[in-house]
């Protein structure tokens, strides 16, 4: 699993937890989903928005196969999104919608 540095805070975050956001100088650079966040309420005046982890969850599916699923939140105004994946090999798993 590749990891990349958030430039807010510094800390390693796998690559599926990194934004690439513009910034004022027109670069665009690393941010974790957390930092993102607080920059977001930040912004809209959501000083006391606490960014909750959450432990990753395994469920077994019917053949006995272990599936583990992580989470994270993403504000986006005065709004939150809980999104929910299943990773593979370190990578967030992809579904196909057909």
């Amino acid at each position: 699993m590749q990891e990349i540095i958030c430039d807010a805070c510094g800390q390693l975050t796998p690559r599926y937890n990194i934004v690439h956001c513009k910034s004022e100088g027109g670069d665009y650079r690393p941010f974790c989903n957390r930092c993102l966040n607080a920059k977001a309420a930040h912004l809209v005046g959501l000083e006391r928005f606490e960014d909750i982890q959450f432990q990753p969850v395994v469920l077994s599916d019917v053949r006995g196969e272990r599936h583990e699923f992580h989470f994270r939140t993403h504000l986006f105004g005065t709004g939150v999104a809980l999104d929910a994946f299943e990773l593979r090999d370190g990578n967030p798993l992809v579904m196909d919608s057909k």
